[in-house]
């Protein structure tokens, strides 16, 4: 863009990045549509105002289709919706532009064995260690991510998990390794706030960046011979089949998920069979059997 078109552009953006806040959306959410609108600016190398018709529209998604999944054209297009909305004040029929088909998949699940071949190929520390901790406690990313100190209630033997999905707080059960694999990662650095910090520079005070954990996923998958489809995310998907599989009540999973709607929870039946079994000792059990390296526990 020139001069000119990026002034216009940093002016909008940014009044597009207020206006999400101000609608009180997450991180997340906020992080993956402003992303959007910068992959606009980016194809038409022009800020995205009302220039753009529905032609021009269809043949960015058109191009985007071709690298990117219906995930990524939806948010992209929610993005436009909000974008035309509100910073450029206009409506538009979105539906004639782009229609994502209505797909539900079921998530590839790891066993405790690949999961186990997982972490041992983290190159670096703090990676191998979110990966067990989103694993053992059902984290989403953003809810790892954003572990306080504060947060860890070791005489309850619980976590408290802040502003998960729908700005909703809940509690999830701490197992015994989770916390003293924790507590040996922490003392490596020992941030005032954060259990997963920033490891740039130049945001002390920041999380550990999500595009930097997923990336770590992929490569370790990767070295590990892994060969499904797996996220961060996947860690998630795998304490509640893995804990159904165990034999916990759905119920019980549901509350640990934090999942408002029980058919959500119940999606994993098609993943496992289910009989019934003390929570806390299950969460232990399942935590327990997966090989923590000594220097993750702070032994030498």
């Amino acid at each position: 863009m020139n001069k000119r078109e990026t002034r216009k552009f940093d002016q909008l953006y940014t009044k597009f990045l207020r206006e999400l806040k101000l609608q009180g959306y997450s991180e997340v959410t906020i992080d993956a549509y402003t992303r959007g609108i910068r992959r606009v600016a980016e194809y038409f190398d022009q800020c995205p105002d009302a220039r753009l018709d529905k032609d021009d529209l269809k043949q960015y998604f058109a191009d985007l289709l071709k690298t990117h999944s219906w995930s990524t054209i939806k948010l992209d297009r929610n993005a436009l919706t909000h974008y035309w909305k509100r910073v450029l004040d206009v409506e538009w029929d979105w539906v004639l532009i782009t229609k994502p088909p209505k797909v539900k998949t079921l998530p590839d699940i790891l066993s405790t064995n690949e999961i186990n071949r997982l972490i041992g190929e983290f190159h670096k520390t703090q990676y191998a260690v979110f990966c067990f901790t989103a694993y053992s406690m059902g984290l989403r990313i953003s809810e790892a991510l954003g572990l306080s100190v504060s947060d860890i209630d070791r005489e309850h033997n619980r976590v408290h998990v802040r502003l998960g999905k729908g700005k909703k707080d809940r509690y999830v059960e701490l197992p015994d390794a989770t916390y003293h694999v924790l507590r040996a990662f922490w003392a490596t650095h020992r941030h005032p706030k954060w259990i997963f910090p920033s490891q740039q520079k130049n945001k002390p005070n920041s999380p550990m960046d999500r595009g930097s954990v997923q990336r770590a996923v992929r490569e370790a998958a990767k070295t590990a011979g892994i060969h499904k489809r797996i996220t961060a995310h996947t860690m998630r998907h795998c304490y509640a089949t893995h804990l159904i599989e165990a034999g916990l009540p759905l119920t019980t999973v549901q509350r640990l998920m934090g999942h408002e709607d029980p058919r959500t929870t119940a999606l994993y039946i098609q993943l496992t069979k289910t009989i019934q079994q003390d929570a806390t000792k299950t969460i232990n059990t399942m935590a327990n059997k997966i090989n923590i390296p000594d220097s993750l526990r702070g032994k030498k």
